[in-house]
């Protein structure tokens, strides 16, 4: 079985306010491995309160600190991962259009671009779980019932969890920090950890 996990940062639905952040950013993790991010959360748990101990705690890169994340970054480094990222210009977004039809049709890229490629046996179950964006349910399952739809031929199980639920969501913050780092502020000093993990890098 194969696994995508997506994450996305930035503000999205609030595009007024163009001096927060200049793109809204996508990013797919892909893997074989449902197990690896336990080893990878274990340690960064251990880094963060000291000691090991049994605690609901996740690991969210923007409140983390820079020594953390860049830990974390070498550990995912060396995993067997694949990374794809899709940014969205939000000077260039039409202040009329449907915010969530644009996300879904971002998000539809990534995946056409992700059963395009070699790397995908598409004869083996893949799962596509996304790190849930919207408190409202009613959004979340229209999401999920636009990505059914359009692969509906396809081989695929889509879910939307939390990142406490699937450790690999926490895993695809830090990467997607990452790229957040390197286009609000030119600093690629995290990016350039998990560089060589990259397969696409887009905007739109």
């Amino acid at each position: 079985m194969a696994y995508i996990y997506m994450d996305e940062s930035w503000d999205l639905s609030n595009i007024e306010i163009l001096g927060n952040t200049k793109f809204f950013n996508i990013t797919f993790l892909y893997c074989n491995d449902k197990r690896t991010p336990d080893s990878i959360i274990k340690k960064l748990n251990r880094w963060m309160l000291g000691k090991w101990v049994k605690v609901v705690w996740m690991f969210h890169a923007c409140h983390e600190k820079e020594s953390s994340i860049l830990k974390a970054l070498k550990l995912i480094s060396q995993k067997d991962i694949k990374v794809m990222n899709l940014r969205i210009d939000k000077s260039k977004i039409n202040r009329k259009e449907d915010i969530h039809k644009l996300y879904n049709q971002a998000v539809d890229e990534l995946i056409r671009f992700v059963f395009s490629s070699k790397f995908i046996n598409k004869s083996e179950i893949t799962f596509f779980i996304a790190s849930r964006r919207e408190t409202n349910k009613a959004l979340n399952e229209k999401f999920l019932e636009f990505l059914k739809y359009k692969y509906q031929r396809e081989n695929i199980i889509f879910q939307i969890c939390t990142p406490l639920q699937e450790k690999w969501l926490q895993v695809v913050d830090i990467i997607s920090h990452a790229f957040f780092r390197k286009y609000e502020f030119n600093d690629t000093t995290e990016y350039n950890i998990i560089q060589d993990k990259i397969l696409i890098e887009e905007k739109i």
